[in-house]
């Protein structure tokens, strides 16, 4: 969380912290499952920062293939695109924030309630 947030206020911090996401992944892959995909997810929001959407795109895909009873892949992908919890500028794009949130509905996900909220505020 704290890299995060430095990598926002500080764009020097995003290449380092890409790093940190992928040596973590690759040297620790028996880690728990779920700081594995915070990680991914980390990572995935770093490449957005960076401006390569593409595989930003892509690695949130791979998370969600990974992890897809986990609602918050989800969550954390279409954010990036909501209006209301974009953290990237530019990336603003209601229309796929909420079809990226519709996906993880109907499929009795706990926290889905949190998806419901957010295709609401859109």
């Amino acid at each position: 969380m704290h890299l995060g947030n430095a990598m926002r206020r500080d764009h020097a911090y995003i290449a380092k912290a890409i790093g940190f996401f992928q040596d973590f992944c690759e040297l620790l892959p028996q880690t728990d499952s779920s700081i594995i995909q915070n990680m991914m997810m980390a990572h995935a929001d770093a490449l957005m920062l960076t401006g390569d959407v593409k595989a930003g795109d892509a690695l949130f895909q791979e998370v969600i293939d990974r992890f897809p009873n986990d609602v918050w892949g989800y969550i954390r992908w279409g954010d990036v695109y909501s209006p209301g919890m974009n953290h990237s500028a530019g990336l603003s794009d209601p229309v796929k924030a909420e079809k990226i949130y519709r996906m993880a509905l109907g499929r009795g996900l706990e926290d889905e309630k949190e998806v419901k909220y957010r295709i609401e505020d859109i």
